[in-house]
This record gives C-alpha cells, sequence and structure tokens, in this order.
C-alpha cells in the first residue's frame, strides 16, 4: 500500500503538512522531550512494548510526565489511518505536554554508508534517555564524516577538549606544492 504523509497530535489525525505545535513548546525551545521510531510491517508494529518500555524510562529519568495509554492510542489510530503500510512511525512527547506523531516511509534507495570512527563522550547525565536533544549526536555524525574525507585525502582530525572550554577540532591536510594546484 502507497504510504500517505499522515501526522497525529494530541489524539487528532491529519495530513503532515498541516501538523503543527507551537514555537513557545519547551520541546522544541530545549530539546526537552522524549521520542522512538519503530519499525512498521505490512501495519504491524515492530517490538511495541520494548519501545513504550524504553519510552517511559526515559520519560521518567528526564521527569517528565507521559500517559502511556494516550501514546498507544495515537500509534493505533495513526496506524488505523495509514493502513497496512510498510515504514516507520516517529513518536515524541514534548516537555509542552504535546504528543506527535508521524508515519514516515523507508528511503527506495538509500546512500552508500560508509563509517568513520570518532570518540564521543555525551553527558553521563543522560545515561539511558532517549531525548529529542540530539545535537551532540549530530555533532558526533558530522565529525566522523569530516573525519572521513580528512583521512581519504592524506589528512587528519583531531578533537581536544577541555572541561569548561569546549571543544576544539583541528583538520590537518597534508601540504600540496602549488604547481600541483594549476595543473
Amino acid at each position: 500500500m502507497a504510504l500517505t504523509a499522515l501526522a497525529i497530535v494530541d489524539g487528532t489525525v491529519l495530513p503532515a503538512d498541516e501538523a503543527t505545535i507551537g514555537v513557545t513548546d519547551l520541546g522544541l525551545l530545549r530539546g526537552d522531550g522524549v521520542f522512538e521510531v519503530i519499525s512498521v510491517y505490512e501495519g504491524r508494529l515492530f517490538a511495541m512494548e520494548d519501545h513504550l518500555r524504553r519510552m517511559a524510562n526515559s520519560a521518567q529519568n528526564l521527569r517528565l510526565e507521559i500517559d502511556l495509554g494516550a501514546v498507544q492510542a495515537d500509534i493505533d489510530a495513526l496506524l488505523a489511518e495509514a493502513g497496512p503500510v510498510t515504514g516507520a512511525i516517529r513518536f515524541f512527547i514534548t516537555r509542552g505536554g504535546r504528543r506527535v506523531g508521524l508515519v514516515e516511509a523507508v528511503p527506495a534507495e538509500r546512500e552508500p554508508l560508509t563509517l568513520a570512527s570518532i570518540t564521543y563522550a555525551p553527558p553521563r547525565i543522560l545515561d539511558g534517555v532517549k531525548s529529542l536533544s540530539y545535537a551532540g549526536n549530530m555533532l558526533a555524525t558530522r565529525l566522523a564524516i569530516v573525519r572521513q574525507v580528512a583521512e581519504a585525502h592524506g589528512g587528519s582530525v583531531a578533537l581536544e577538549a577541555a572541561p569548561g572550554g569546549g571543544t576544539l577540532a583541528r583538520l590537518t591536510l597534508p601540504s600540496v606544492p602549488v604547481e600541483a594546484l594549476t595543473t
């Protein structure tokens, strides 16, 4: 079945491009909330109980009150409207109390996967929490891409962190003779 872009906001199913939450929601302003991405195969949720348990644990660790019954009802309503699709449901709950879910298609073609490693040490206070604040993870991914490109050209990337002083990323590339640049 073809996948229609659908969303649910606090129990109301609507086209994804019509779904909104207020710009003053603390989930948006501070990245304060929890989320799960649940695979769906022909309308069947994969490991739903595990996802709900992890969401409840993350919310408890963030001291965020959530109603798992309402989450389950929202996901059920979203799937009922979408039909027997294959894709994923991205569901999040914000500190502002909003429950938001999206049905997403699995990309028909994906970019080839290449890996590069970096050392990433997230704050220990967030151990076991799957929060909306993914800035550290996104930065780590971008730095891994930079490292991969640098190493492909004979260079390197080094990260230097100082407590209270931030992180310095040092990119080193081999020197190239001027003649090589003009040919």
